[in-house]
C-alpha cells in the first residue's frame, strides 16, 4: 500500500461505507421526498410561498439550503468525519495501518479524500433525488411547478448549490483536523459551539466576514450572480481550508500514537 494514495483511499472508502452510522447522512436524500409530496398533497404543515412557479433546479437548490440549515444533517456530518480519524487513534488500530501505509501524513490526506468522494456521492444523489421527485412527484401542482429543468437564474442556483458543498467540505477538513486531538464526541461538541457563534457572527457587521456562514448567508439570498462575491467566497474557502489542512497533518505527525 505505500505510496498508492489510489489504494489508501479506495481504503478508506470501504471503511467508511462498512461503518452503518455513515448510512445516516444519506437521510438527507428524504428531504426532497417529503418536500415534494407534501406539496403534492397539500400539506397544511409544509407549504410553497414564494412568487412564479419553480424549476427542477430551483427545488434542488432549495433542497440543499433546507439540508444545510436542518442542523441534524450537519451534525451527523461532522461525527463521520471526526470518527473516520478520531477512532483509529482512540482504539490504537492506526499503529497497524501506519505500519502498512509508513506516512503519517498520506494517511492523512488519504481519509480527507476519502470523505470528500463520500460526501460529493451524497451531493449528486441529493441533486438526483431532487429532480426525480420534482418530475415525478410535484409535477403534479401545477401552480407550483413549471415543468422545466432551469430558467436564466439556473447559472445562479448551480452556483448556490456548489456553495452548499464547499461549506460541507469545510466541515469535513475542521472535523478531521479536530480528531487529531480530541475524541470523536468532543469534536461534535466543538462543532456544534463553533457553529452557533459562527451563525450569531455571521449578523454582525464587520467582524461577520470570518463567518462561512456569512458568505453561505450572501449566496443563498442573492438574486443576481455577481462574479466579485464568487471569488471572495472561493478565496476565503481555499485560505481556510489550507490553514486547517495544515494544521491537521502537524497535529498528525506530532500525535503520540
Amino acid at each position: 500500500m505505500k505510496g498508492n494514495m489510489g489504494l489508501i483511499v479506495r481504503t478508506e472508502l470501504y471503511k467508511i461505507c462498512k461503518r452503518k452510522d455513515t448510512w445516516l447522512f444519506f437521510a438527507v436524500l428524504l428531504v426532497p421526498a417529503l418536500y415534494a409530496i407534501g406539496l403534492s398533497v397539500g400539506s397544511d404543515i409544509i407549504t410553497y410561498s414564494g412568487d412564479g412557479n419553480i424549476t427542477a433546479m430551483n427545488f434542488a437548490v432549495t433542497m440543499f439550503q433546507m439540508s444545510q440549515s436542518m442542523f441534524i444533517f450537519g451534525a451527523i456530518l461532522a461525527i463521520i468525519a471526526a470518527r473516520t480519524l478520531g477512532t483509529e487513534i482512540e482504539d490504537k488500530s492506526l499503529l497497524l495501518y501506519l505500519n502498512r501505509v509508513g506516512d503519517r501524513r498520506r494517511i492523512y490526506r488519504g481519509k480527507l479524500y476519502a470523505l470528500t468522494v463520500y460526501n460529493l456521492v451524497a451531493d449528486i444523489l441529493l441533486m438526483g433525488s431532487s429532480f426525480l421527485f420534482y418530475y415525478f412527484v410535484l409535477i403534479r401542482r401545477k401552480d407550483i411547478a413549471a415543468g422545466i429543468l432551469w430558467d436564466a437564474n439556473g447559472v445562479l442556483e448551480f452556483v448556490q448549490i456548489c456553495a452548499v458543498c464547499l461549506f460541507w467540505i469545510m466541515t469535513i477538513l475542521i472535523m478531521v483536523m479536530l480528531s487529531t486531538k480530541f475524541k470523536p464526541v468532543v469534536c461534535l461538541g466543538i462543532y456544534m459551539i463553533g457553529y452557533v457563534i459562527m451563525n450569531l457572527l455571521s449578523y454582525a457587521r464587520v467582524i461577520g466576514y470570518v463567518s462561512p456562514l456569512f458568505y453561505l448567508g450572501k449566496f443563498t439570498n442573492a438574486d443576481t450572480l455577481v462574479i466579485k462575491e464568487i471569488i471572495i467566497y472561493i478565496l476565503y474557502f481555499v485560505i481556510i481550508s489550507l490553514g486547517i489542512n495544515y494544521l491537521g497533518k502537524r497535529r498528525m505527525e506530532k500525535k503520540d500514537l
